[in-house]
Formats: C-alpha cells, sequence, structure tokens
C-alpha cells in the first residue's frame, strides 16, 4: 500500500511556508532601516541671553523602542554644556526640542552635535552658528555721524547725478540686498539716521566710490575729506560731544587707488583730526577686511593679490597706531573696529551664519558706465541670495552686513552678557532674570538676610544677625533637623532617626531613658509608657510623690499638727494612710 498523505502534508506545509515568507514585516519589525537626524534653527545670528530652542527631527527608527539621544555645545574651548535622554518615536517624524542657555563665554563661534542610538544603529548631525554678546550702549550718544564710501551710503550715490546703484536688484539704494551695517547700529542704538550730501542735512556723509583724502573719485565722487569740508562747512560747523563719528573707508585706494598703506593711513588721521578740531570726542574708525578675497580682488593677478594682502595688513596696523597716537595727544574715545578678523572669522566658519558661498557674487552683472563693481537693473540675482558672503564683486550680501553690524556694536558698547542692564565688569552675578539691583543680581541671587545663602537657596530668609546657619541658610532656632517639631536649639536629640517619642521630649524612644518622664528609669518603670509625668493615678509612684509633698508641707508650715497629717493622707486616699502614719511616727 502506497503513502500518499505523508507527502502530500509534506508538500502542504511548504507551500504554506513559502506563502509565509512572502508577506511583508511591518516597519516597526525592520531592523537596519534608513534612520537619519536633521537639526532645526530658527535663525543663527543669537545675542548671549536668548534662550535657544534647537529642534531635532527623527525620521526612520522604529516604534516602541527606547532611543538614546545625546547632545553637546561647544565652542573653541571646548565643552560648554552637554545632556541626554531616552525617548520613543511618536511618529514616522518624530520632533524633540532642547533649550540652551546661560553658556556664553566670550567666544562668538558655537557648535551643536546631537546623536541617536537603539541596538546597533546610530545617526548624528550637528550645525553651527553665532552667538554674540549683549551690550550696554552709551548712554551720552543720541546722534551718529558717518563718513566713507559704499560700505557706509545709505543713499547718497543713488541720490547723485549718478543715480546708483540701481533699485533693484540694491536695496533703498544701499550697496547690497538688504539693510547695511550702520542701519544695524542706528537702530540698536535708537537713533534715526538720515543721510545727506554736499550742503543738504543728514548724518549720513557715506558716499559709494569715495576715497580717503580730499578730491573728487571719478571727477564726480566726493572722497571722505570733501565730505567732511562739506558737512563742517554748510551743514553743522560744530561736532557736539553727544555725536558718535564713524569713519571707514580705504577699500576703494587699494582697489583703484595708491595703494599705499602710509598715505591712506595718514588721510584716515587727517580726517579724525579735522572732525576732533571740530568738536568731535566719540569715534569709530573701522579698518578694512582682506580685500583681496573679494570677487573683484579675485580678477587681480596672483602677485597683485598678494601685494594687496601685505598692503592691507599694513594699512590696519599703521591706521591703530595712527588711532592711538590721535587718542592718547587729543584726548579722543577712539573705539576700533577690526573688520579684517571679522571677515577672516567668517571665512573660516562660513557654516555658522548659514553662508555657502564664499568666493562668488550673489548678482552676475559688469556693472554701469563707471568702473564700479556693481551690478545694473535686470542682472541675474541667486535665489539663495542670503546663502551668499558677497552680493556683488565687492560689497556683502545683507546676511554679512547684520552680523557686522552686530559685531560693531559689541565694540561699541559694554559687554553684558546676561543682558540685565549691569555691564559684566560691574556685575556680581551671572545670568540673572528680570529685575536686578545695582550690581546685577535679581531676587533669588540677593541675600536679604546676609546670611551668606542666596535667597534662591535660602529656606530661612530673616535670620537674625550673629547664627552661624547651614547650607541652607537656617540657624539651629530656625531648623528642624529630625522634623520632630522641636527646632534645634531646644531638641536634646536633633538629628533622630524617625521613631516613636512617647513624652514628646524630642528624643524617639529608643534612645530615650525614661519614654514617660515619670522619674523611673524604663528599666526600673514597669509601665515604661504610661502617662507621662508624675501621676496620682500611678500607684507605684504614690510613696515618691507623698515624701516629696510631705517634706514640702513641713518647709512651709512651722507646727504640723495630727489634723494637718490626717488632711494630708486623705489627699492621697485611704488606701495609703498606713504608710503615712509609719512614716509620721518614724
Amino acid at each position: 500500500m502506497v503513502d500518499t498523505e505523508g507527502p502530500f502534508m509534506w508538500r502542504h506545509w511548504l507551500v504554506a511556508f513559502l506563502l509565509l515568507s512572502t508577506v511583508p514585516i511591518s516597519s516597526s519589525d525592520v531592523s537596519g532601516r534608513a534612520v537619519s537626524i536633521d537639526i532645526d534653527l530658527e535663525k543663527q545670528i543669537w545675542l548671549s541671553s536668548d534662550s535657544i530652542i534647537i529642534e531635532i527631527n527623527i525620521n526612520g527608527a522604529p516604534f516602541n523602542k527606547d532611543i538614546l539621544l545625546e547632545w553637546e555645545l561647544m565652542d573653541s574651548q571646548g565643552d560648554l554644556t552637554y545632556g541626554n535622554f531616552t525617548f520613543q518615536m511618536s511618529s514616522s517624524n518624530h520632533i524633540e526640542q532642547i533649550e540652551v542657555l546661560d553658556f556664553f563665554r566670550g567666544n562668538h563661534f558655537i557648535d551643536f552635535d546631537v546623536k541617536i542610538s537603539f541596538d546597533a544603529t546610530t545617526a548624528e548631525d550637528s550645525i553651527g552658528f553665532i552667538v554674540l554678546s549683549d551690550v550696554v550702549l552709551p548712554v551720552n550718544i543720541d546722534d551718529i555721524l558717518v563718513f566713507g564710501d559704499s560700505l557706509s551710503d545709505m543713499g547718497n550715490g543713488k541720490d547723485s547725478l549718478l543715480d546708483v546703484p540701481d533699485v533693484p536688484p540694491y536695496w533703498n539704494g544701499r550697496f547690497s540686498n538688504g539693510p547695511i551695517w550702520i542701519d544695524h547700529v542706528s537702530s540698536e542704538m535708537s537713533i534715526n539716521l538720515t543721510h545727506g550730501s554736499g550742503w543738504s542735512a543728514g548724518g549720513n556723509r557715506a558716499f559709494g566710490g569715495a576715497q580717503t583724502g580730499q578730491g573728487y573719485a571719478y571727477l564726480v565722487l566726493p572722497n571722505v575729506g570733501v565730505q567732511i569740508s562739506n558737512f563742517l562747512s554748510g551743514v553743522q560747523s560744530n561736532i557736539t560731544s553727544n555725536q558718535l563719528v564713524i569713519v571707514w573707508a580705504g577699500g576703494n585706494d587699494f582697489l583703484y587707488g595708491t595703494g599705499n598703506p602710509d598715505v591712506i593711513s595718514q588721510n584716515m588721521a587727517s580726517h579724525v583730526r579735522e572732525l576732533a578740531l571740530a568738536g568731535g570726542s566719540e569715534f569709530v574708525v573701522v579698518n578694512l577686511p582682506p580685500i583681496q578675497l573679494t570677487p573683484e580682488g579675485q580678477s587681480k593677478t596672483s602677485s597683485q593679490q598678494s601685494q594687496m594682502a601685505q598692503d592691507i595688513q599694513s594699512y590696519n596696523s599703521k591706521l591703530q597706531t595712527e588711532m592711538t597716537n590721535l587718542s592718547n595727544s587729543m584726548n579722543l574715545n577712539i573705539t576700533m573696529v577690526d573688520a579684517w578678523s571679522v571677515f577672516n572669522d567668517i571665512l573660516a566658519n562660513p557654516g555658522h551664519v548659514g553662508i555657502t558661498n564664499t568666493q562668488d557674487p550673489a548678482c552676475s552683472g559688469a556693472g554701469g558706465l563707471l568702473p564700479l563693481p556693481i551690478c545694473s537693473a535686470g542682472d541675474a540675482v541667486a535665489s539663495n541670495v542670503d546663502e551668499y558672503l558677497f552680493f556683488d564683486k565687492a560689497h556683502p550680501t545683507a546676511t554679512m552686513h547684520e552680523l557686522i553690524g552686530a559685531l560693531a556694536l559689541e565694540y561699541i558698547g559694554q559687554n553684558d552678557s546676561d543682558g540685565d542692564g549691569i555691564i559684566d565688569s560691574l556685575d556680581n552675578c551671572d545670568w540673572s532674570s528680570g529685575e536686578v539691583d545695582e550690581v546685577g543680581c535679581d531676587w533669588s541671587q540677593q541675600d536679604e538676610d546676609l546670611d551668606g545663602i542666596a535667597n534662591g537657596l535660602d529656606d530661612c530668609l530673616e535670620t537674625e544677625s550673629g547664627f552661624e546657619v547651614d547650607s541652607n541658610g537656617c540657624a539651629p532656632y530656625q531648623r528642624d533637623s529630625d522634623e520632630d517639631g522641636l527646632t534645634d536649639d531646644i531638641d536634646p536629640c536633633p538629628n533622630d532617626i524617625p521613631g516613636n517619642d512617647h513624652d514628646s521630649d524630642g528624643c524617639i524612644d529608643l534612645v530615650d531613658d525614661d519614654d514617660d518622664n515619670d522619674g523611673f528609669s524604663d528599666e526600673q518603670d514597669d509601665c515604661p509608657t504610661g502617662l507621662i509625668g508624675i501621676s496620682s493615678s500611678d500607684f507605684d509612684q504614690i510613696p515618691m510623690m507623698m515624701a516629696m509633698d510631705y517634706q514640702t508641707k513641713m518647709n512651709s508650715y512651722a507646727v504640723a499638727t495630727h489634723t494637718t497629717l490626717i488632711a494630708t493622707m486623705m489627699e492621697y486616699g485611704m488606701a495609703k494612710m498606713h504608710f503615712l502614719w509609719i512614716l509620721w511616727n518614724g
């Protein structure tokens, strides 16, 4: 007989196995999947007092599994702060947020790294951003005067017969695609800065294309010397002490002029001297960035670029010397803004401000009739212009101008890292919040009872003077260490462990020799936890009680009679009268 059932059953199970093996496994069970994380920031330029929310997007991780997230915040000196926690995916695109604050220690470039891990799978991402110090700006300044070139021109070139630059692609007559550095500075100082040239009013006299010295560039563009003389002769002959005078020029001298560091630095010194003689006392002077690295500078030969780099560094050094000498000899307050370092730092860390292109101009154009490195109307502009360092061949984008303005404010003002209005050099308390006192401390950081413990850490805020306190700010008369209802100063056992205290004397029964406080030790007392104290209801205590009471009466009365004795005996009951009679008769 042939067995057909066995092979049939074997084939049946084989087919079933093959069919089941083709059923897709749910995504939550997949291992080795592609997991990714991505960091989002609202912006990349922050102030030191800001609370920064970092958003972390996680994709592709499994559900119902603990995932470890580790993060670290660093500056050029190393770790600032770090942390870790576990989470589970709430959706296919899960978001975690991390708040970082109160970490700034003077370094502008900050890096944030994050990593997630589960089983043998890891994913990580990082982002860089810039943090600038909050500052307290001079309170005696209520006006700004600006002399210079296109880096500071707010519309003088546009209002002139030259009608440059074209709008669009430029913004409101600025040689950029948005507000320029001096817009940010004047706004933060709450000063309404307007532009004007020749004999027209306006504090910003900077003119695109200008060079240092006297005369005109290209016959029509007023150089810095002319800007100053026109202002002093036609607008305001005297400069007051509440006017901040800003001078930034020299770039066009190196690109199209003499390029001589000695001549240019001496021109700048003469401009500041002339303004000081007119009454100016508060100055901001900006040195030059590495102009050889602009698109216009890179269009020159390598030898020309090398020579320009050396000459600009020489100029910056000579300019610093000239300004130091003027400050000392004329008693001037001159703040130097180091644009050279600012640009080089950004070139080394472009990603920290969201810049992806540091070489090409965002606007591609040949310029107008004059040999200026600018674009014309209709020239194409990159769609991601905010990611460019240069808008045209020589001028920064609005992104870069914002950073220049913010850094200039750091130079102009005095650092106030926690933004409480008290400069760091006078601030006794770091990272205050809310209203502060004259030394920069908020209520939680102050010490109202002068016991050496800040209010925010003090459990006893009204300690009397002269008492030594613990780490919580409490004197013995204020604290109850064992929480038995008796303060330490009157508690014979202030550090008891928890336990029953029958007589409530501050010592638990475990260490108390007389738990009912009746004068008998617990070892001698048949009722160690009886009524508290000496009691007439405690018959084994009556002999001692009556003896004590009788002695008191004998001291009180000169002569005792049998009648008095009997009355005394009756106080304690007839049950003990015989014992008292024996005591009376000796």
